[in-house]
């Protein structure tokens, strides 16, 4: 029936429900693999919160993308400085899943909620944060908002760095696994674009 689900958005190449050793009943998991990536973001994008009855009881399904083994992740934490004050996890993420697949985001606020014009950026891959700071460090960014009809600008210069080299203890890096960053603000999310400051 998963498999089935899951077939709806995108080329299933393994669909693997976890299984308890003792009494052979499901654990409550799976684990799916898809033959690109566009076909996992499309996943993601329609099943994150998707309600079912499979099993005969109603739940809410929670999709993201598996961590990677430790050796292929590390480095893959980006730390994100510069941002304009309005920039929520769902803005930032837009920005970096144009260059890899987004594991994790949140933007850094203070005790009132407030941003503090920084955030972290988790990708699958070392490769994939490599990318993104190649492209967007010292850039000036904007993003499409649909609904406004117009660019709204992410960062006048906005400023990456890897995680590990970033001096982030005090601050906390963005927890892998599973989690969604910030909740979504009304209307989808165009693409980035990017220029000189």
């Amino acid at each position: 029936q998963l498999q089935e689900l899951c077939a709806k958005f995108a080329h299933i190449v393994r669909c693997r429900v976890v299984l308890d050793g003792r009494t052979g009943r499901t654990r409550g998991f799976a684990f799916v693999r898809v033959a690109t990536p566009e076909g996992a973001a499309r996943l993601v994008d329609n099943l994150n919160g998707y309600r079912h009855s499979i099993g005969g009881v109603p739940k809410r399904l929670k999709v993201a993308y598996a961590r990677p083994r430790a050796q292929s992740r590390r480095g893959g934490n980006v730390f994100v400085a510069n941002l304009h004050a309005w920039v929520g996890a769902d803005d930032l993420r837009s920005v970096a899943s144009q260059y890899g697949s987004v594991v994790d985001c949140k933007v850094l606020t203070d005790a009132r909620g407030k941003s503090k014009g920084c955030g972290f950026v988790r990708f699958a891959f070392q490769h994939e944060a490599h990318a993104a700071i190649a492209a967007l460090h010292n850039q000036r960014v904007v993003i499409a908002l649909p609904m406004q009809g117009n660019d709204v600008q992410v960062s006048r210069k906005l400023l990456l760095s890897l995680a590990d080299r970033a001096a982030d203890s005090d601050q906390g890096g963005a927890s892998g696994g599973r989690g969604q960053g910030g909740g979504h603000r009304g209307g989808g999310r165009g693409q980035p674009r990017r220029g000189r400051a």
